[in-house]
This record gives structure tokens, C-alpha cells and sequence, in this order.
């Protein structure tokens, strides 16, 4: 997912991180925060359809089971990188005793990785990533819209429950994965 990255797009994460640590909260949650949550976005839009993008979809399909073996391994790759690239405000948050929105941001790192995965999976292109992710991020995190506040930075989107309503869209969008690579494997 990293190897396509630039000097300068790793160079901008160790930014936000460092950013995150030392601004003051409100700085870190109106305008670091939104940045965290589409700074990896060219990442997460190959997960799930790299091996149909680079035509090597039979051969990394041929291994034994490779819905239960790959599919996980590669959901928990992008899930680290969501969980590194935030790292700055998911500790900001943790330092400042802001749990409810800690829990938030946790989910966000558990959806946004996943449904970037189905998308993948059953489209079978970046494209669609690409066009829905920032729609539903600018609505959730910068707007804060609170039915669209998938990461928890809206206190209106913690008090009526979203982040336990995004872990439901999760778990659905997980399922669909599965469901789709088994369809594509023949498993």
C-alpha cells in the first residue's frame, strides 16, 4: 500500500503527527483531525483490488484459502496504517482524557479501512473509494453532520450513538468482503 508513496507524502504524515502532539485541542480537532482522515486516502483506495488492477488476481488467488489467510491480513495492514497515520490525534486525544472521541476515532479506523476493502472487493477499481470516502468524509468530519460522523468529532454524533451504528456498518461491509472475495476466488 506504502510503496507508491512519495518522500513528500511521508514527509506530510510525520507532519500531521508531530502537528497533532503539539497544537492546542481545538486547533488538533477542527483542522488537523479532518486532514488525518483524508491524508491516506490514495492507500486505502488500492486495498481490495490490487491483485484485479495488476492482473495477478489468479495467481494470488491460487494459494490455500484465501479468503480466511489474505482478506484478513490485508484488512489489518490498512487498519495499522490508519492507526499510524492518525497516530498524532488518536494520542492527543488519549493524553487529553477525551475517551468517548478516542472511541470514536477508533471506530472510524475500523470503517474507513473496511469500507475501502468492499468497495475494492465488488467494484474492483479505486474509482469508487475515491468518489464515496470523500463525500462521506467532508458530510462527517468537516461539515459534522452527525449521521455521516463515522470517526466521532461531532459531540452531537457521540450523544446519539453513531460510533456503535458505524461498528454495525462495519461488521455489514466486513461481511460483504468476505462474501465478495469468496465469489471471486470460487472458494
Amino acid at each position: 500500500m506504502l510503496k507508491e508513496r512519495s518522500l513528500i507524502w511521508y514527509a506530510g504524515a510525520c507532519g500531521l503527527i508531530i502537528a497533532c502532539l503539539v497544537s492546542p485541542l481545538s486547533f488538533v480537532r477542527q483542522y488537523l483531525i479532518p486532514i488525518v482522515w483524508i491524508w491516506p486516502l490514495l492507500a486505502w483506495s488500492q486495498i481490495g483490488n490490487r491483485e484485479h488492477r495488476y492482473n495477478t488476481d489468479k495467481m494470488v488467488f491460487s494459494t490455500p484459502r484465501p479468503v480466511m489467510r489474505q482478506l484478513p491480513a490485508l484488512w489489518l495492514a490498512s487498519f495499522a496504517l490508519t492507526v499510524g497515520a492518525g497516530s498524532g490525534a488518536w494520542m492527543r486525544l488519549a493524553l487529553t482524557g477525551e475517551i468517548t472521541a478516542l472511541l470514536g476515532w477508533m471506530v472510524g479506523a475500523i470503517f474507513t479501512p473496511t469500507l475501502a476493502l468492499a468497495l475494492g472487493v465488488w467494484v474492483g477499481n479505486k474509482r469508487a473509494f475515491e468518489i464515496i470516502y470523500p463525500l462521506w468524509w467532508y458530510l462527517g468530519v468537516v461539515n459534522q453532520v452527525p449521521i455521516f460522523d463515522y470517526a466521532g468529532v461531532t459531540s452531537e454524533g457521540l450523544a446519539i450513538g453513531m460510533p456503535v451504528v458505524y461498528l454495525g456498518v462495519t461488521a455489514g461491509l466486513l461481511v460483504l468482503a468476505v462474501i465478495g472475495r469468496w465469489r471471486q476466488t470460487g472458494e
